[in-house]
């Protein structure tokens, strides 16, 4: 059985510690950090945020001082999973990373044949992460050593979009991987030996993460609908039909289905029938999953980062961002932690002012100034004020 007891932001990603309650009055920005890449996704764990942007993943304090950075050959677009103080990520350039959660360093690597852009998820020893358009890797978290592979049918050549990499990620649960494709099917996998116990054929991609819940599956596809299925069999126990793409995960908490779409809708649906509870208008694509805590709905959107009332979806507050906020927002010791597609990094409370800007606190103190790397001697001096080495990840 797999350890329930550990809560998940998100259907593939864990964190041990059980979240406070996030603002539910107008927040103010705790600090912002600013990269010169997208930021696609952020991890909390203990006192470190982890951010995808660019090439790298970028270790952030609480507080907004950098601590380290690792950098790969490809982007890094999805969200690391950070379990037992260890960093688990993939990277187009086709390397699932296990790196040190305190000091950035490798612990392992492991090279596939196609890019990743797939979160993993990490559960009783392993690592499971989708590769190129139909890969599934299963990966001992000790060593690095390949367990397993699925390979899912090829994505139909008369699909209406060129083949690119699949972008669900796995959710692990009773001993069963449960993954989505781009051949319009989801499928359950023996999480022991990697062999199939169902799937089901759907009417679009499945770039969505399915969210396990008791006995039903919820996963949503590229044809504007949100499925609802029977964990053991794969049977459909309902479908809902959307205004448009559901490519983020959805959320489940007392008996409540939260998802958004790309016409900019986030729906409430009742999860034992599919009955619409209510929806909210953001006017803009949605590619967040939303997270919910203590009755609030938090999730981004193509304006920043909205918070409702997650019974009847009326409005709490807008932190308005300049471009859209893609990442699914992490909420963690009262915070919310999130990303913009411009490259900001950026933590929201309920009081206080802003306090970090680009990492640096807004106070009488001298920015540090570094100019060579005291690890590896590497020339910074194109950013001669991050207090990281972007080569070895070294902090300075």
């Amino acid at each position: 059985m797999p350890d329930r007891d550990v809560r998940m932001y998100n259907p593939t990603h864990r964190f041990e510690t059980s979240p406070a309650a996030g603002p539910t009055d107008e927040p103010t920005s705790r600090w912002d950090y600013q990269f010169q890449s997208p930021v696609h996704d952020v991890a909390v764990w203990d006192e470190t945020v982890y951010v995808a942007c660019g090439e790298s993943i970028v270790a952030i304090s609480k507080d907004g001082d950098s601590q380290w950075r690792f950098q790969t050959d490809g982007r890094v677009v999805s969200s690391p999973a950070v379990v037992n103080d260890t960093v688990y990520f993939g990277s187009t350039d086709g390397n699932v990373y296990a790196l040190d959660a305190a000091a950035g360093t490798p612990r392992w690597t492991v090279e596939t044949e196609t890019p990743i852009s797939s979160s993993p998820a990490v559960a009783d020893g392993f690592v499971y992460i989708l590769s190129g358009e139909r890969t599934l890797y299963a990966i001992y978290t000790y060593g690095g050593t390949e367990r397993w592979q699925f390979e899912m049918n090829p994505v139909p050549t008369t699909a209406n979009f060129y083949p690119t990499d699949a972008l669900s990620s796995p959710a692990v649960v009773d001993e069963t991987v449960y993954i989505g494709g781009r051949d319009e099917r989801l499928y359950a996998l023996d999480a022991s030996d990697g062999t199939e116990r169902w799937n089901c054929p759907l009417d679009g991609w499945v770039d969505s993460a399915p969210t396990v819940v008791d006995d039903t599956v919820f996963v949503g596809d590229q044809d504007n609908h949100v499925y609802a299925l029977d964990a053991t069999t794969g049977s459909t126990r309902w479908v809902f039909e959307t205004g448009g793409q559901v490519v983020a995960s959805a959320a489940v908490v007392d008996g409540t289905v939260f998802v958004g779409d790309t016409d900019g809708t986030i729906y409430a649906l009742d999860a034992a029938i599919g009955a619409k509870e209510w929806t909210f208008e953001t006017h803009g694509p949605i590619s967040s999953s939303p997270m919910v805590v203590d009755g609030t709905v938090f999730i981004g959107c193509s304006s920043g980062v909205r918070a409702l009332d997650a019974n009847g979806g009326s409005r709490r507050w807008l932190f308005e961002s300049e471009t859209p906020v893609f990442a699914s927002p992490v909420i963690a010791a009262g915070t919310v932690f999130a990303g913009s597609n411009g490259g900001s990094a950026f933590a929201l409370g309920g009081t206080g002012t802003e306090v970090f800007t680009n990492g640096t606190a807004q106070s009488e103190s001298t920015t540090n100034v570094y100019e060579r790397c005291s690890n590896c001697d590497a020339d910074l001096a194109a950013d001669p004020t991050q207090n990281f080495c972007p080569h070895c990840g070294a902090k300075q």
